[in-house]
């Protein structure tokens, strides 16, 4: 049993690997344009601004007990009726 899960962990990962290549082999083709530079350029804040705010609201979870959702917390939920 150990062994075949050791076959199919390999091949779960192999999918993943292989879009990656493809994406860098793509990308490393396609750099030399400035439109596609300038398009990397403009979504780089965007990426930066998303993985600070997941550390903050992460780093907040943590150390103050505080939760992020869409309907709010727990009690606001069981206020306006909407839980199950």
């Amino acid at each position: 049993m150990p062994r075949l899960i050791k076959l199919l962990s390999r091949f779960i990962c192999m999918p993943s690997f292989v879009i990656i290549l493809l994406v860098a082999a793509v990308l490393r083709s396609v750099l030399r344009y400035a439109g596609v530079q300038a398009v990397l350029d403009g979504v780089r804040p965007c990426v930066v601004a998303m993985i600070l705010a997941t550390a903050v609201t992460m780093g907040l979870s943590t150390m103050g007990g505080y939760t992020a959702g869409p309907a709010g917390t727990k009690e606001k939920i069981k206020e306006r009726g909407l839980s199950r």
